[in-house]
């Protein structure tokens, strides 16, 4: 069995990506054009901040178009709520820096050997849009991370997949939990404003042409990353990088 690294060890590694990641996403927005996704989840929070419906919010901010409104359940506008105080910019340094800081924090658990992670094309690509990518990772190597998973759902549901457990669905159910009690009728909103999305912009791996070919993992289900690879073939995303 592998041994935990120390957690001070841990600590300074999370702190360095942090930094590493708050620079990063600051040079990308030095030249003031680049308004990230982070931008819709920024908008929606300071929406609910005010006491507005965040599927309600307009779909521009600053000289940035948005293709769609905010398509995220609501417990994504409750995460983001303690930034919405924040510029956009700023607010979009700090979610970045947080994540990519959980993410390492999360990878070595058991060693160092997944590090390298962080310089993959995903994660740096994730950097620059600013999306969910890193924290919904985490939730994959730690059921703390739940709450990032229902913020993101496909691609949550393909992290429970790779390691189920109790804690995981317990978090879960207590993000939801507080969503309701924030706004109560946020499920009818969301399933509107996913009429929002432009066609064709989530797709589930296994109907491009040869997708099906994917779920001869099936046959292997009982191995953690064939679990993983089915259900990210199966659930509707982008097909982006960061996913």
């Amino acid at each position: 069995m592998l041994e935990s690294p120390p957690l001070r060890a841990r600590l300074a590694v999370s702190v360095a990506v942090a930094a590493a990641a708050a620079l990063v996403t600051g040079f990308k927005l030095m030249d003031g054009s680049l308004l990230p996704d982070f931008a819709v989840f920024w908008a929606a929070a300071e929406a609910l901040t005010r006491g507005e419906s965040p599927y309600a919010i307009q779909r521009s901010l600053e000289s940035f178009q948005f293709d769609a409104g905010f398509l995220n359940p609501l417990p994504a506008a409750i995460a983001v709520a303690p930034l919405a105080a924040l510029p956009v910019r700023a607010a979009t340094v700090a979610f970045n820096a947080m994540g990519m800081g959980a993410l390492a924090f999360a990878l070595t658990s058991d060693g160092w050997r997944r590090l390298p992670i962080l310089m993959s094309f995903p994660a740096l690509f994730c950097l620059t849009v600013g999306q969910w990518s890193a924290y919904v990772t985490a939730s994959a190597l730690t059921p703390w991370f739940a709450w990032a998973a229902v913020c993101k759902p496909n691609i949550g549901i393909a992290m429970f997949a790779w390691r189920p457990s109790r804690q995981f669905v317990y978090i879960a159910l207590v993000t939801l939990a507080v969503a309701f009690a924030v706004r109560p009728g946020w499920v009818g909103e969301w399933l509107g404003s996913l009429e929002s999305a432009v066609p064709g912009s989530k797709v589930a791996p296994v109907l491009v042409p040869g997708g099906f070919l994917a779920l001869a993992a099936i046959s292997r289900w009982r191995r953690p990353e064939a679990r993983l690879f089915l259900a990210m073939a199966c659930v509707p995303q982008t097909m982006y990088f960061y996913d």
